[in-house]
């Protein structure tokens, strides 16, 4: 009677995965427990719901990243234009920090789908290490742009001779606000939490998104300071020197917020703790 029900058990696992209905972390796990269901040892394993639950919300932080990653860059593309016609370093800072955020996210989804692909006889690992890789290539192309930023603020500094349109500025700093918050609503998620079987709790919220969210947040701040800096030179065009000052101060906030993700990029590789 028990290897009738195995059979039959290993018939519907047959079924559903030929019909395309069950991945293989699903087949896995649901062979798993039919093979050690009568076996006295405790043993646990997530349930097909569990498992589609992760899989449910593992494709939706894909798709609240893939929004995200778009819309930053269109409008980084858009404050380049903005910054370029209102003469604003401070706005091209800004387009920096969203390059920061862009190429993090596209990294994220990137790793998302690159760490699926099994081992090879060539890369016995995997794939997992193309996230640092790919994430290094990222900051050491954001710290290019800064660096040319800070030499442009410098020589402004310097000469003082620039003019900055501050209508445009003031716009596109305003645009850039709206932006960050409605980026920010799409990748808040409430945690859904579901019941275990043995009574605790898992929250099935994504690393990245929320990594993408702090970054928003950090990107909301740097983009109210723009706006302000623009709308002192717009009452007081004398003060024009506040782009200047705020490309210094934004330029330090990339390189910091980078610094740390460089840090870790180097402990992952020096295989330290």
């Amino acid at each position: 009677m028990m290897n009738l029900e195995n059979k039959q058990d290993k018939t519907l696992i047959d079924s559903l995965e030929l019909l395309g209905l069950l991945d293989n972390s699903e087949d896995e796990c649901l062979s798993t427990q039919f093979e050690c269901k009568h076996d006295t040892r405790a043993f646990h394993c997530h349930s097909l719901k569990e498992t589609r639950l992760k899989q449910q919300g593992k494709t939706q932080a894909r798709r609240r990243l893939l929004i995200t990653c778009a819309v930053c860059l269109i409008f980084m593309i858009g404050e380049v234009i903005g910054g370029y016609a209102a003469h604003s370093l401070s706005i091209m800072t800004d387009a920096a920090h969203l390059l920061t955020d862009f190429g993090s996210i596209s990294i994220s989804l990137f790793s998302l789908w690159i760490s699926s692909k099994p081992p090879s006889k060539r890369l016995t690992f995997g794939w997992h290490r193309s996230e640092v890789l790919g994430a290094l290539l990222s900051v050491l192309s954001i710290w290019t742009v800064t660096v040319v930023l800070v030499l442009f603020a410098v020589q402004r500094l310097i000469s003082d001779d620039y003019e900055i349109h501050s209508d445009i500025m003031m716009i596109t700093a305003a645009c850039a606000v709206v932006l960050n918050i409605f980026l920010a609503f799409i990748l808040h998620q409430s945690p859904v939490r579901h019941s275990h079987s043995h009574g605790l709790t898992e929250e099935h919220s994504n690393t990245s998104v929320r990594a993408a969210f702090i970054h928003v947040l950090g990107d909301l701040l740097q983009s109210l300071g723009v706006l302000l800096a623009a709308t002192i030179i717009y009452f007081r065009p004398e003060w024009k020197i506040a782009d200047p000052i705020c490309t210094f101060l934004f330029s330090l906030f990339v390189l910091g917020t980078t610094f740390t993700i460089l840090k870790d990029i180097f402990k992952i590789l020096m295989e330290g703790k």
